[in-house]
């Protein structure tokens, strides 16, 4: 039995196994899938946890090893590193076609689809995603990361056409739930962390729990929720949150010790950034000053002399114009500076997820670009290069 449809407001799950078969059936959502030390997967045969070292054989190992005997993986993924993605498809569609082993496949298959979404074609991307998570040949933690890059795309660029072409089909179109976007893809990370846990989709799961709770809290303070009822979903959201970082913190410290590998090790530490911030909107430091996170991270950058930190400096500025808007104006200028004055390096894909955002039907997302723009007269200027208009930046 495929995975049943996840309710509005989910916070628990409840796993029945019945004659080998494991059906999926969540009713209060929380981001927990364990249960007699199992974890499930898009086959729905329970698996065993797989150890840090041994999906470091499957992906890391797997990865090295293409790059010294795969002439064309290895052309493709020096393409990606100098952004001549449209040559790195190229190459990476070549090693594909001459791959037999099936892992090895896996691996190819992930970092091509990973390059369609750097230029934007997302029909060809989600398609190979798909084929990647659903294919138990493939190692899990390969599975995982073709479902996390699923929902990545979404985030990426913006675009409403994602959506419809992730859930369309079976299995996907169960875990929809219709005018919730952000509950949707929720639902996607956590089917990724049910064959690996992921440290990206598990901080990404955490974003939902404690955007949440700010959505409580200003229920709250307009009086449609009760304090006692607001308090209680509060205390839920934010116990989620927790054991989401604290399994998120986990895998970290596996890629930070050198016995895992993690391609979306950069990200997994924005995410985390991002929800230090929300939290810190909530007054809860707890988990750490977001401040700290997302200067570390940008200076890690810095480190290794990498320019593409575009989304860590937008990130940064949008919780900054959120949380102190005017009052910390010179940081957020500062902050953008470096991407306003060299934008092909530093924004990438995020030029096309730039565009999209001056036509989202979210409302508060768009908001706050407009926010940081009314503070930095040059990012306002760098979004009107992009198509955005006077009437966008209207209150």
């Amino acid at each position: 039995m495929e995975p049943q449809p996840l309710p509005d407001r989910a916070r628990s799950h409840t796993v029945e196994v019945t004659i080998g078969i494991v059906a999926i059936c969540i009713f209060l959502g929380v981001g927990a899938w364990f249960l007699f030390g199992t974890r499930l997967n898009l086959s729905g045969t329970p698996t065993t946890q797989i150890s840090p070292q041994a999906a470091m054989q499957n992906s890391a190992d797997t990865y090295e090893l293409l790059l010294r005997q795969n002439l064309d993986f290895s052309s493709g993924i020096q393409a990606r590193s100098t952004g001549n993605f449209k040559v790195a498809q190229t190459f990476l569609e070549k090693a594909l076609g001459e791959t037999t082993d099936h892992i090895q496949h896996g691996v190819v298959a992930y970092w091509l689809a990973d390059t369609y979404v750097l230029t934007a074609s997302y029909q060809q991307a989600i398609p190979l995603l798909k084929t990647i998570a659903q294919n138990t040949a493939y190692a899990p933690i390969t599975r995982a990361y073709a479902l996390q890059e699923m929902a990545l795309t979404y985030y990426r660029l913006r675009d409403p056409g994602v959506t419809t072409e992730i859930f369309k089909d079976q299995p996907y179109i169960q875990l929809q739930v219709s005018g919730n976007t952000g509950l949707t893809y929720r639902h996607l990370f956590e089917y990724a962390t049910a064959l690996y846990p992921l440290a990206l989709s598990d901080l990404n799961i955490a974003t939902w729990y404690v955007s949440d709770a700010i959505s409580v809290t200003q229920k709250k303070d307009a009086g449609s929720l009760t304090a006692a009822e607001a308090d209680a979903l509060i205390a839920t959201d934010l116990a989620q949150v927790h054991s989401d970082v604290a399994l998120a913190d986990a895998h970290i410290s596996d890629v930070e010790a050198g016995t895992l590998h993690d391609s979306s090790y950069k990200q997994a530490l924005l995410q985390r950034a991002l929800v230090l911030g929300r939290m810190s909107i909530l007054g809860d430091t707890s988990l750490g000053d977001p401040d700290a996170a997302f200067t570390d991270l940008l200076a890690s950058y810095q480190k290794s002399g990498a320019t593409d930190d575009g989304t860590v400096r937008l990130q940064y500025a949008l919780f900054l114009g959120t949380k102190y808007g005017s009052a910390r104006a010179s940081d957020i200028q500062s902050v953008l500076a470096p991407l306003i004055q060299e934008p092909d390096s530093r924004l990438g894909w995020l030029k096309s997820s730039l565009q999209q955002i001056r036509v989202t039907k979210d409302a508060n997302l768009k908001a706050s670009y407009v926010t940081i723009a009314s503070i930095d007269p040059d990012f306002k200027k760098l979004l009107i290069s992009y198509g955005w208009t006077s009437s966008d930046f209207a209150k």
